[in-house]
């Protein structure tokens, strides 16, 4: 968002996206609070229209909403559910947004790089000047589409950025055990992850009545709340629902895929399992889930999870609480 304000503020032509939805909103907010904040009047140029100078938007619907097939009629998405990934995937990056009067954007910043197949790192590359710039902020460890992203690749130079801004030492130790977190974090100390034990088909119930317990008995407001689970997403084919709850800083309830990039303060996070899930799967899944909490994260999960994904001695430990 600094970069994308930065150049906007230069006066080039500016695309920030990323691949989630949710997130690409968050973006959207948060570039133009921040030009809002210097003063910019960039600020009423940030929009979602291609052809716009300062563009924030996910690249599916930058592209989706834009594209014609062969007779010039907007493209449709197959009614074939199966379908659908690869229509995503392939057929859709093969169409170019329609571009700004000067041409291509002078800078492209892409966050949650690592989610870009392929094809769509190649797309992505169509869409900067010959002169211009690309910024690709990615964490290959929050990899949960198998993207294989080929993206860094085609870009000349790497740099790795250490610093935790977002979590507590407690929050980032818990993470660790599932992937590479810097451990030396920016924020202060926070209070310890929270442990809820509960049977394996009551993940789901359970987390929502942690989560109601901490909003009744702590005053966790909605706006500082979100309940997720690795698997379970009830918003499933209603991400706008996710969107406008971000927004209007009401209470999150959805998967991680849809909640990656975006953080909370307060995270309870439901540990559910699926039959047929990788191990590694279910490690960048836990990864990514604790690292959106920055303040305080409860794991609702069963003893046998807990087990499995190599916790439950945290589980078995003083900061367990009973069921609810």
């Amino acid at each position: 968002v600094g970069i994308a304000a930065d150049h906007a503020m230069l006066g080039m032509r500016v695309l920030l996206t990323s691949w989630n939805i949710t997130l690409a909103q968050h973006l959207r907010d948060s570039l133009t609070d921040l030009l809002v904040a210097a003063e910019s009047p960039v600020a009423t140029q940030v929009e979602t229209n291609p052809t716009g100078r300062v563009v924030v938007q996910d690249l599916g619907t930058l592209v989706r909403e834009h594209a014609r097939d062969a007779e010039g009629r907007p493209l449709r998405e197959p009614d074939d559910r199966a379908q659908l990934t690869d229509w995503f995937y392939h057929e859709l990056p093969e169409h170019r947004p329609p571009q700004p009067p000067g041409g291509e954007s002078d800078v492209v910043g892409i966050d949650e790089a690592q989610d870009l197949r392929e094809d769509w790192a190649l797309a992505v590359t169509g869409l900067v000047s010959r002169t211009g710039r690309i910024y690709a902020f990615q964490d290959d460890q929050q990899n949960l589409f198998r993207a294989d992203a080929a993206l860094p690749e085609l870009l000349d130079v790497h740099h790795e950025l250490r610093e935790n801004f977002r979590n507590t030492p407690q929050i980032a130790a818990f993470a660790s055990r599932f992937g590479t977190v810097e451990l030396d974090c920016i924020a202060p100390d926070g209070p310890p992850v929270r442990f809820v034990p509960c049977g394996a088909d009551e993940v789901i119930e359970a987390t929502r009545a942690v989560a109601d317990r901490l909003q009744r008995d702590e005053n966790v407001e909605d706006g500082d709340l979100a309940v997720i689970w690795l698997f379970h997403n009830p918003s499933q084919h209603r991400t706008e629902e996710v969107v406008e709850a971000y927004r209007e800083e009401r209470r999150i309830e959805t998967n991680v895929a849809t909640f990656k990039g975006l953080e909370r303060p307060v995270v309870v996070l439901g540990v559910d399992g699926r039959v047929g899930s990788k191990a590694e799967d279910v490690r960048r899944n836990l990864y990514t889930a604790a690292t959106r909490a920055s303040t305080l994260l409860v794991v609702v999960t069963s003893p046998m999870s807990a087990e499995t994904f190599g916790f439950h001695d945290l589980l078995a430990g003083p900061a367990g609480e009973e069921s609810p």
